[in-house]
């Protein structure tokens, strides 16, 4: 059997999981409004099963390290350890920005990761896709709307979820992309 690779993104509203082996890849996107900590494993041991695999072939895992929910990475972290610690897989944490850009956009392109943080606070992040790579043009970070709007380049994307872009305000220049669990 080909390495086995899981990967757990638990930062955003809803939660994901997906396996790889060899050239075959699932993904599961969790319900938005169940909780993180008792869908996540069921779902893994589903697909774990789908390709026939079991628990203990894992290889390696990839789980996003935010920024987003507190709880939601809390429970993405220890899962990840927990399966790490029980079949000896490589884990490896993976800023969750910089995998949504790298999915998302072509080579040159830029957008903005844009998320509530509370408190009237917004997460905020500007990446360029290169070749192979998500270069961080400004690190995550947390700004008040007001900042967010100063700190937009002058073109590109954003990605997040509805609540920050009300609070920042549209931006017309910019195309706004909400993406599946942000």
């Amino acid at each position: 059997m080909s390495d086995l690779v899981v990967a757990l993104e638990t930062s955003a509203r809803s939660a994901s999981v997906a396996v790889r082996c060899g050239s075959r890849v699932i993904e599961v996107e969790l319900e938005a409004d169940r909780a993180h900590a008792g869908d996540l494993l069921p779902a893994l041991d589903r697909m774990l099963r789908e390709i026939g695999a079991s628990p203990g072939a894992v290889t390696a895992v990839l789980v996003g390290t935010g920024p987003g929910s507190y709880t939601g990475l809390r429970v993405g972290i220890a899962t990840a350890l927990g399966i790490v610690r029980g079949c000896r897989a490589a884990l490896r944490g993976v800023p969750s920005g910089e995998t949504l850009c790298f999915g998302e956009l072509a080579p040159g392109e830029e957008a903005v990761v844009l998320l509530d943080a509370r408190a009237g606070e917004l997460y905020f992040a500007h990446y360029r896709r290169t070749g192979d790579e998500v270069e961080a043009v400004r690190a995550p970070c947390v700004l008040r709307p007001e900042e967010v709007v100063a700190a937009l380049p002058a073109s590109g994307s954003i990605f997040g979820d509805a609540e920050a872009f009300e609070s920042a305000g549209r931006v017309p220049q910019w195309k706004a992309r909400r993406r599946p669990g942000l």
